[in-house]
This record gives structure tokens, C-alpha cells and sequence, in this order.
């Protein structure tokens, strides 16, 4: 077994030399305008999400959202951005979430001020909704700071159907994109 790992090493590093270093991504050298086009359509689509939510009060509502359309419009035709994943996996993360924030705002009476309970609360929520997209096929990252952002925030309800709007529209204009979309990362 020992005799193996330097030559893996060697392996690896000699892989690393025939690819090169480089600091621009070739593909982005070919087709600089699809970057840039991608990358205006993910902003422009986040700055609506934004600006529907009425402000920034909730950071990881907010981050959730972004992170989506990143993968989105970074990663158009991987398994992550399709709309059984964006709209099921934020479904999953804002129903575990509400009925963590009904813990919370009910039973354990902290409205959205954190506490050692909250906490707790946040992270059993949090691993309950990796167990539920696990189980029903529809995991998306974002989904982590959803269902956190739920359980802290003021008004879970309002929120969680604006995130599930936001999860609906963007999966709407990946629909619509998708076909001259391309993956920029691989």
C-alpha cells in the first residue's frame, strides 16, 4: 500500500502539468459573450427575487435565492438546476421549516431571536430536510438556507411562499433559456 501513494502523487502531478495552469477558463475564451450573457441574466433575475422580497431583512432567504440561480445559470444542464430538484428541494426545505419556526414561535415562545433553542431547532430542522430531499429526489443545495432562514424568520409564512415563488420563476426562465443555455463550469 505504501509503494502505491507516491505513485499516485507522481500521477496526479504529472496530470496537473499536461493540463497547465491557467487563470481564464479556455471555454470562457471561446465564447466570452455566453459568460457574460448568463452572468447578466442570473443578475438581473436575482435583482427581481430581491426586490419582490422588499428587503434584505432575512440573509440566508436571500442567499438561498442566489445560490439558486447560480446553479441555474452556471450549471444550466446539470441535474441540480432542473425544476424537480430548484422548486422540491426549496418545497421540502419551507415545509420542515415551518413547522420548525411553529416550534419555535409556538411552543418555545422566541418569536426571531435566536437562543440556544432556536438554534438547535435550526439544526434539526436542517438535517430533517436532508433526510426529506434525500428521500423524495429532490436535493438542491440552496435548500440548506431555506429551511434556516424559515425557522428565523419574523414571518415564516410570508416567506416561505415568497421563496417558493422564487423557486417557481426562476425555474420558469431556466425553462425558457434553457435550450441556448451552456454549462460554464465542468
Amino acid at each position: 500500500m505504501a509503494s502505491r501513494t507516491p505513485a499516485r502523487r507522481l500521477h496526479k502531478r504529472q496530470r496537473i502539468i499536461r493540463r497547465g495552469v491557467y487563470l481564464l477558463d479556455r471555454n470562457f475564451l471561446r465564447r466570452p459573450k455566453r459568460y457574460v450573457l448568463q452572468s447578466v441574466l442570473a443578475t438581473l433575475t436575482i435583482a427581481a427575487v430581491i426586490a419582490v422580497q422588499d428587503s434584505v431583512s432575512n440573509v440566508a432567504l436571500t442567499s438561498a435565492m442566489a445560490a439558486s440561480a447560480f446553479i441555474i445559470f452556471q450549471m444550466p444542464h446539470s441535474r441540480f438546476a432542473r425544476p424537480r430538484r430548484v422548486i422540491g428541494g426549496h418545497l421540502v426545505a419551507v415545509i420542515v421549516g415551518l413547522g420548525a419556526a411553529l416550534v419555535v414561535h409556538s411552543v418555545l415562545g422566541q418569536g426571531d431571536e435566536s437562543g440556544l433553542a432556536t438554534d438547535m431547532t435550526a439544526a434539526v430542522a436542517l438535517g430533517v430536510s436532508l433526510l426529506a430531499m434525500a428521500m423524495t429526489d429532490t436535493e438542491h443545495p440552496p435548500g440548506a438556507a431555506t429551511v434556516v432562514g424559515i425557522v428565523f424568520s419574523p414571518n415564516p409564512l410570508e416567506s416561505g411562499l415568497l421563496i417558493l415563488c422564487g423557486a417557481v420563476a426562476l425555474s420558469a426562465i431556466h425553462h425558457r433559456t434553457r435550450d441556448w443555455l451552456i454549462n460554464l463550469a465542468h
